[in-house]
């Protein structure tokens, strides 16, 4: 490492969340060599927890709908399947409205 993992990591908290379970040894197995290559470790970071938090919904939505289990489906497709489902039970439900016009 050329840089103070000190310094360097105050500018990245994703990092120092990883490590920080992790003895001060170890991180020079995780952390790169450069400060630049820290930024895109970071970004690396932030995109894998914002894919984690889209699985774990796509995951409720799936146990809540009764959906085959697939976590790594995206959320946008979910939100579709979703909607379908919505609009086919909207459609097969009896209008009460219309009951009471036809009896009359």
């Amino acid at each position: 490492m050329r840089y103070d993992p000190n310094q360097a990591l105050r500018a990245y908290p994703h990092i120092r969340s990883m490590l920080q379970g992790l003895p001060r040894e170890l991180w020079s197995i995780f952390l790169p060599d450069s400060v630049h290559d820290l930024a895109v470790f970071e970004r690396i970071i932030q995109i894998f927890k914002s894919r984690e938090t889209d699985r774990a919904k796509v995951m409720a939505i799936q146990k809540a709908c009764g959906f085959p289990l697939r976590p790594n489906s995206p959320l946008s497709e979910m939100v579709a399947k979703l909607n379908i489902q919505k609009l086919k039970k909207k459609r097969f439900e009896p209008d009460d409205g219309a009951d009471d016009a036809e009896s009359a």
